[in-house]
């Protein structure tokens, strides 16, 4: 495996990892606590997905790895949207925690990318 890869896996794996864990054990302890964390608990599972899984889809050889990107960040807001149908509202800390991860996505992409074609 290329090393530009590993980077990615292990970028995408970590993220994944840090998301499962706000959702599984901070949110609950966030809530359970009743402290004021600004709506951390419910935004840091999609800032993290989103990263986790962009950067995983970026290990299969894709021509544009922004589009890749772009489109995993749609496609959280879009499970947004989703879900407000059966909440009744649409959590905006979710869509600016999925747009950001996004743009951390590009950011992180950019960096490895222009790290390892010199």
């Amino acid at each position: 495996m290329k090393q530009k890869n590993l980077t990615y896996a292990f970028l995408g794996i970590i993220n994944v990892v840090i998301g499962f864990i706000a959702k599984a054990f901070y949110r609950p302890y966030a809530y359970g606590a009743g402290f004021e964390d600004f709506g951390l608990a419910d935004a840091l599972p999609s800032f993290f997905y989103v990263i986790g899984l962009s950067l995983l889809l970026l290990l299969s050889d894709v021509k544009y790895p922004w589009l890749v990107i772009i489109m995993v960040s749609l496609g959280s807001v879009g499970y947004e949207y989703l879900q407000s149908l059966t909440a009744g509202t649409i959590d905006n800390g979710d869509l600016i925690a999925s747009l950001v991860g996004g743009l951390i996505s590009l950011l992180i992409w950019k960096i490895v990318d222009s790290g390892f074609t010199r």
